[in-house]
């Protein structure tokens, strides 16, 4: 074979160029990779932005001061419909569980939270101003409670008290009685005296079964709030 037909061999490949010693090609893939984890950082920090207000706001709590007691309610329960100060008493909604479709006042314990009237303690009152307007008849009910009727012509007439055994000193409570042809359907109220305040729970009387759980629930929710 002649000079004339020998094939051209391929030029070497040239060295990458390099700046300080790195390769301009590796520079760029470190860039790049740079780039991308930056606006993912840069898209991570946005997003925590944005979550921020409400993580505040479910943190968030509002100090109340009822009678000599503080109380730091959250944010999220001072806000609730129906909730706020009155008269110097504070009113609060805890949701109970309920079916779909039930009403507002079905899924809902009320809680007033006052100064200590100096009136008689709640867990007295059973034995101490009930029992002499009550007649003798006493029925057992779900949730164990014991139901007393109040006599005729007495101030509580139109009520029916629910103690707990024996004398309804840890819960009690007058609910509307539902065999009055001009009855009006309306929530029981049971009350207990905490440290200087008392705390009026408002809730409908198909709830009565569950007395115990929303004892509990609005006993330990006064603990939690309450500024030591």
């Amino acid at each position: 074979m002649t000079a004339a037909h020998t094939l051209a061999q391929p030029a070497p490949p040239r060295p990458p160029l390099a700046l300080g010693g790195v390769p301009v090609g590796g520079l760029a893939m470190g860039l790049g990779a740079g780039l991308t984890l930056g606006a993912l950082a840069v898209g991570l920090v946005f997003l925590s932005l944005e979550a921020m207000p409400e993580q505040r706001a479910a943190a968030e709590t509002i100090p109340v001061s009822v009678g000599d007691a503080v109380l730091d309610v959250p944010g999220r329960l001072f806000r609730a419909p129906g909730a706020g100060m009155t008269g110097g008493a504070l009113t609060l909604p805890l949701p109970l569980d309920a079916p779909p479709g039930a009403s507002i006042a079905d899924r809902t314990l009320i809680l007033r939270i006052a100064p200590a009237d100096g009136a008689l303690d709640p867990a007295e009152r059973p034995a101490s101003l009930y029992a002499r307007f009550l007649t003798s008849d006493v029925w057992r009910n779900p949730g164990g409670l014991l139901s007393r009727r109040f006599r005729a012509g007495s101030p509580y007439q139109t009520e029916e008290l629910y103690l707990a055994p024996p004398d309804g000193r840890a819960f009690a409570a007058r609910c509307p009685r539902a065999d009055r042809p001009d009855a009006v359907p309306g929530l029981c109220v049971a009350e207990f005296r905490d440290r200087g305040l008392d705390v009026t729970m408002s809730f409908p009387a198909r709830r009565l079964p569950e007395w115990e759980e929303m004892d509990r629930r609005a006993r330990a929710l006064l603990g939690a709030i309450r500024r030591s």
